[in-house]
């Protein structure tokens, strides 16, 4: 179980599949509305890409452009190197 949450990928495919599973037990327990059920799938992917996107938003903002600003030289470069790109790809992937 502990190498299933050792990484923030692990433990996100790890939430994604447990849920995956529960939505799938109660689809065939219950006998849902397919169409109910994919209005509710589509919101709830609308509003995590929502929370995701402000959350990169405030991130950027707040945190990464005041460590920028309080950092110098070989600190500044090492932000620009190694997390300036991957937020920028987060960006590129939500919006």
């Amino acid at each position: 179980m502990g190498s299933l949450l050792e990484t923030p990928g692990r433990a996100l495919l790890t939430g994604v599949a447990i849920t995956a599973l529960i939505l799938l037990i109660w689809k065939l327990t219950a006998g849902v509305d397919p169409v109910g059920f994919m209005s509710y799938l589509l919101r709830f992917i609308h509003i995590f890409a929502a929370m995701l996107w402000l959350g990169f938003i405030w991130f950027v903002n707040f945190v990464q452009f005041a460590a920028v600003a309080e950092t110098s030289g070989e600190g500044r470069s090492a932000i620009m190197r190694s997390i300036v790109p991957r937020v920028a790809s987060g960006f590129r992937h939500a919006s």
